[in-house]
Formats: C-alpha cells, sequence, structure tokens
C-alpha cells in the first residue's frame, strides 16, 4: 500500500475522484451482496450477517496485481490512476462492511440506520486517522530530506518499485536528485 501511495499521481487521482469513489464504494458493496446472496443459498443454516461478513473479505480485489496487469498491457495512464485509485480505498470499504457484518453476528441483530451510522463513524474516524498519520509521515520524510542534503547524501527514486531509496545518484536504478 505504501508504494502504491508512493506512485498516485495525487493530480489525476483529484481529477479522477468520483470514479475511484464510485470504484472503490459500489463495486465493494455489489461484489459483498453478490458473494453474501450467493453464499446464504448455498450453505444451509448460515446467517445472512454472516454472508455478508464472508462477501465483504472477499470483495476487494488485489491493487498490486491490477497494477502489474495493466502495465504488461500497456493501458492508458487515466485507466492505471483510476485502478490505482480504488484500490486504495477499496480495501477501507470492504473492512468497515466487515466490521459492521461482524457487528450483526456477535448481537444478533441489523438495523439499517444504525448500520449506516456505524459505516460513517468507522470511515471518518479512518479518514481522521488516515489524515494525522499522512502529515506526520510528510514530515517525518521532510526532516529525513534534510538530513540526507546536509550529510550531502541523496535521495532517489527506485524505477523499478518508485519508492525512495538513500542511495547514491550514480546507480543504474535510480532516477538523479
Amino acid at each position: 500500500m505504501y508504494a502504491a501511495v508512493q506512485r498516485t499521481s495525487w493530480r489525476q487521482f483529484a481529477a479522477n475522484w468520483q470514479p475511484i469513489f464510485l470504484l472503490a464504494v459500489a463495486l465493494v458493496f455489489v461484489t459483498t451482496a453478490a458473494v453474501a446472496g450467493v453464499a446464504h443459498a448455498l450453505v444451509p443454516g448460515l446467517p445472512l450477517a454472516a454472508a455478508v461478513a464472508l462477501g465483504a473479505l472477499v470483495a476487494p480485489p488485489d491493487p498490486v496485481a491490477a497494477t502489474a496487469v495493466a502495465g504488461r498491457l500497456g493501458l492508458p495512464r487515466r485507466m492505471v490512476s483510476l485502478l490505482e485509485g480504488e484500490g486504495l480505498f477499496n480495501d477501507v470499504t470492504a473492512i468497515v462492511l466487515y466490521h459492521v457484518a461482524i457487528a450483526a453476528v456477535v448481537t444478533g441483530t441489523f438495523s439499517w440506520p444504525g448500520g449506516a451510522d456505524r459505516v460513517r463513524a468507522v470511515g471518518g474516524g479512518g479518514r481522521h486517522r488516515g489524515a494525522g498519520a499522512g502529515l506526520a509521515g510528510r514530515a517525518a520524510d521532510g526532516v529525513a530530506g534534510r538530513r540526507d542534503a546536509a550529510g550531502g547524501g541523496c535521495r532517489c527514486w527506485c524505477r523499478s518499485c518508485r519508492t525512495r531509496w538513500p542511495t547514491s545518484c550514480t546507480a543504474l536504478a535510480c532516477w538523479p536528485c
């Protein structure tokens, strides 16, 4: 996930936020519902909430695999950006759905208003914690970059995985600083 965040073009993400969130939220909800419906129909005695938990576990696709396949196929950059952006958020959607489904399994009850409130609370809390972690990481990265510049070192970007490595700029796998 860290490498995907580093690789994401935030300009393209901002321009494509609507289809990204449609894919990340609506598609995970639809996949979860489809898997839950099939599991509930095929397994006698399986509670619907447990079937929804199963659906939430298998709903999000692997963003690394999708990006790797997109790179090999030579897909347009906008489509790759959509896949990478969706990959950053579909896991969050599935985790929140799983959390709500497990709460319904444990308590034995579920209400749509209560479930919607729980989704908003968990999603909002995760958004705030993620923003705080991102700001802390950015501050730590800035301190490390200044330390490298002061020590004469250089932080380069690896061409294969696009992560930063404190290494020499003459390395063949890195872009010059």
